[in-house]
């Protein structure tokens, strides 16, 4: 199948109001974007946003494009390679004067994640910035020394509240060193695979600042969040506003309870069509991208969960729970049910950082715990993967 090369402007502005334009490439009906150093005004583009009116700003571009189109034209057996392969040899720089830039770079690949996984991306790379002080960043810039200080800035700057600058005096605490750190050196990685011919002599990011033991904190062991039986009746007994943020949170968290620990944006994103009599079957969001099996999982539905799935049964789209009415996404859904469940602790005196997910702890370690449920049954409720002696769910089990 033929490849196209273009350029194509992103329709949504940046932060200072401009709008990216990126290169194109569709390559055996896959597509990538490669960015470019063109940002324009609503002014400098057509009124649908999609042709480029600034004469200079287009010139560089087609420049652009043409270069690449050049290059596609001496790829021998171009149609058998997959766009990844052909993206990384019509791009790789053919002067010693190698410069990529992290953030540029980045945005092309978090462009292929889940909206959760470069969410998370965003945010290290967030942080980045504010090490720095600016956001452009040569990927050679990152050294082993650069590595430490960024590591002391993460340890030492104190953790964000809320939506604002306001900052706790607490310190951020080591999972976040651990993952910020992480997600710099895959990106680091992946432009290394990119970018470096090994076998063929031309190593354009020759550093690897990441190899040093332990410059990147283990992460901690997740705390328990988990219940006892007494705690729990009283959370499911408790007498709630009716209608309120509360009650919908407790209804969730005893719902997801019901169903082994279901993850609240799971429950957001059933569908009707997933629930066949008593049994529901659907995919993890979290790593149905990730396993061979898509993390489905099938599950019987309690005549006390199929309670609370008919009180809040969806009236309009597809989903099995109105739940898709009442919030635009997952994340607004999940937070107003953390918040209704700090009201919750506060109605049953409930002394802990009460979330929705310590229905999945709790249920995970009454099983194994108290009805003596075996390990294998227990993860396989949990829709985790038997990994051998590395198994996940001892992370929710807490020690008997």
């Amino acid at each position: 199948m033929a490849t196209t090369i273009n350029y194509a402007v992103r329709k949504t502005p940046r932060k200072d109001g401009t709008f990216a334009v990126n290169i194109r490439i569709i390559h055996n009906r896959e597509m990538r974007r490669l960015p470019t150093s063109v940002y324009l005004t609503k002014g400098q583009l057509s009124r649908d946003l999609n042709t480029i009116k600034d004469v200079k700003s287009e010139e560089i571009v087609q420049t652009r494009v043409m270069e690449l189109r050049a290059r596609l034209n001496e790829v021998s057996h171009a149609d058998m390679m997959g766009i990844d392969q052909l993206v990384a040899i019509i791009t790789r720089p053919t002067t010693e004067c190698f410069r990529l830039d992290l953030f540029d770079f980045s945005e092309h690949l978090t462009s292929t994640m889940t909206e959760r996984t470069a969410e998370g991306y965003t945010t290290a790379l967030n942080a980045v910035k504010r090490f720095i002080g600016t956001d452009r960043l040569d990927i050679n810039d990152i050294t082993r020394a650069w590595v430490h200080r960024f590591r002391d800035f993460l340890e030492n700057e104190p953790a964000v509240q809320g939506k604002g600058m306001t900052y706790k005096k607490k310190s951020r605490g080591s999972r976040a060193v651990s993952y910020y750190l992480g997600c710099i050196r895959h990106l680091h990685n992946q432009a290394r695979m990119t970018y470096n011919d090994d076998e063929g002599g031309q190593v354009f990011i020759p550093r690897q600042p990441f190899l040093e033991k332990n410059i990147i904190p283990r992460q901690p062991m997740t705390d328990h969040r988990v219940l006892t039986v007494q705690q729990l009746r009283k959370i499911m007994e408790a007498k709630l506003t009716p209608g309120s943020r509360a009650e919908m949170a407790r209804d969730v968290f005893v719902l997801s309870f019901a169903l082994a620990g279901t993850n609240a944006i799971d429950i957001y994103k059933v569908q009707r069509s997933s629930l066949k009599g008593d049994l529901l079957t659907f995919n993890r969001s979290k790593t149905e991208r990730v396993r061979q099996d898509h993390a489905r999982i099938t599950l019987k539905v309690l005549p006390e969960a199929m309670a609370i799935i008919n009180r809040y049964a969806a009236t309009e789209d597809a989903a099995l729970m109105l739940f898709r009415q009442k919030y635009s996404t997952a994340k607004g859904f999940c937070h107003a049910c953390n918040l209704g469940m700090k009201d919750v602790a506060d109605a049953v005196g409930c002394e802990v950082n009460l979330t929705t997910y310590y229905a999945r702890h709790s249920w995970a370690t009454i099983a194994r715990n108290i009805c003596k449920v075996d390990f294998d049954t227990v993860n396989a409720g949990l829709n985790h993967v038997h990994r051998g002696a590395d198994r996940i769910g001892d992370v929710y089990i807490a020690r008997d």
